[in-house]
């Protein structure tokens, strides 16, 4: 029974990288008794095969580059299992000013894509826009300030 775990879990990790809890859930899934699925698990981080600190790393750097904000990031951290400590370790090394960048890229870009000419109602919407995106209130304000700069555009 543990060797079967264990290849199954292995096989999993195979694809991708995942955390403790997503492994425990998936050999849950499979029908593992809860025993053999701790003792897999424990010794997955002891070979390093697993590492939530290592996951979350990972996870804050290609969301930061796809566009997404501080607190989407945490929320798909706890959706994954990352426990408390570890997220607030791996999150406090984002920096507000790259998160500001990158809110006002992703900004330019959806700017682009809406149809209005009534400055109030598009900044309403690109905020809403930014918010849904993770980005703090203060990122975004501080994006909409730099939009509107003429010399950070030239």
């Amino acid at each position: 029974m543990f060797d079967d775990a264990r290849k199954n879990a292995l096989k999993l990790l195979e694809k991708k990288d995942y955390t403790r809890r997503q492994i425990k859930d998936k050999l849950i899934k499979k029908g593992f008794p809860n025993d053999i699925i701790d003792k897999i698990v424990s010794w997955l981080e002891e070979k390093k095969f697993i590492d939530d600190k290592r996951f979350a790393e990972n996870l804050v750097f290609f969301k930061e580059k796809k566009g997404y904000g501080k607190r989407r990031i945490i929320k798909d951290l706890f959706l994954r299992g990352i426990g408390e400590d570890t997220i607030q370790d791996v999150v406090k090394k984002i920096d507000f000013s790259k998160q500001v960048e990158k809110a006002k890229k992703v900004l330019w870009k959806k700017e682009k894509t809406i149809k209005i000419d009534n400055e109030m109602l598009l900044k309403k919407k690109l905020f809403q826009y930014l918010l849904q995106r993770g980005f703090e209130w203060e990122v975004v304000e501080e994006a909409w300030k730099k939009r509107n700069r003429k010399d950070e555009i030239l």
